[in-house]
């Protein structure tokens, strides 16, 4: 208990608290608490190094963000974790165990040099607005960032999923005769003058109907008990104008 309060004398503590019955039917708490505040330790070591991203499970670009922020600041990283006791979690165990295997300060390197420009690409793709060409330039551009790798297999599975992807090879060969590139040929059918006009701004990327998806969602929602036609309207009005 003396150890206890030293570690949580003058700080907020969380506390979980669970009930159950021994053999005999007595009433046992088990109790597990620990103390808030794990920034603390990173922001003395290292002030000026910004705090660990979060990466997103559905956004695979999020994890090479992270990967490149470990690969920018490995070595302060390590620092922070070697002032914590390896007998408190699990996880600090774990973690002293990863920065220590082989080639991991490697692999981190090569991912925060190659690859950091696919997660960058990624969040131009998703800007609302963007026109046709720069969408496909931008792909264009980590292209030719894989294309300088030594290995061919980053390029070749990029290319290769491209090529598959038969809306996308559409979308480019529009692209190019809106630039004056190309000639309109069997590549760009059934599509016509008149729907070609329309694609200036044609998005690449899907996140747009995400987002409507995640408005209607939120606008329909089970507690709207009398939402009528009326409500209806002004909602779509607002959403339509919240950037005007």
């Amino acid at each position: 208990m003396e150890i206890i309060r030293r570690k949580a004398c003058g700080k907020k503590i969380w506390v979980s608290l669970d009930e159950t019955t021994d053999v005999e039917q007595r009433c046992i708490v088990n109790l597990v608490f620990g103390v808030l505040g794990d920034e603390t330790e990173f922001k003395e070591i290292a002030p000026s190094t910004p705090l660990l991203p979060s990466p997103v499970v559905t956004r695979w670009g999020s994890w090479i963000d992270a990967a490149t922020y470990y690969g920018k600041n490995f070595d302060v990283i390590e620092a922070v974790i070697a002032t914590f006791d390896p007998e408190e979690a699990q996880s600090i165990q774990e973690s002293k165990i990863l920065l220590e295997t082989e080639g991991m300060k490697e692999s981190l390197l090569f991912i925060a040099t190659n690859f950091a420009c696919i997660s960058s690409t990624i969040t131009r793709l998703e800007e609302r607005g963007l026109l046709l060409s720069s969408a496909i330039s931008l792909v264009n551009g980590v292209l030719d960032e894989l294309k300088s790798l030594q290995s061919d297999a980053y390029y070749g599975k990029l290319s290769n999923v491209l090529y598959k992807n038969k809306g996308f090879v559409k979308l480019k060969k529009v692209s190019q005769i809106m630039c004056g590139e190309a000639i309109i040929d069997e590549t760009v059918q059934p599509l016509t003058m008149s729907n070609m006009l329309c694609m200036k701004h044609a998005p690449i990327v899907s996140c747009d109907v995400e987002r409507v998806f995640s408005e209607y969602k939120a606008m329909l929602t089970d507690n709207r008990r009398s939402f009528n036609f009326e409500n209806l309207r002004h909602h779509v009005i607002i959403k339509c104008n919240h950037n005007l």
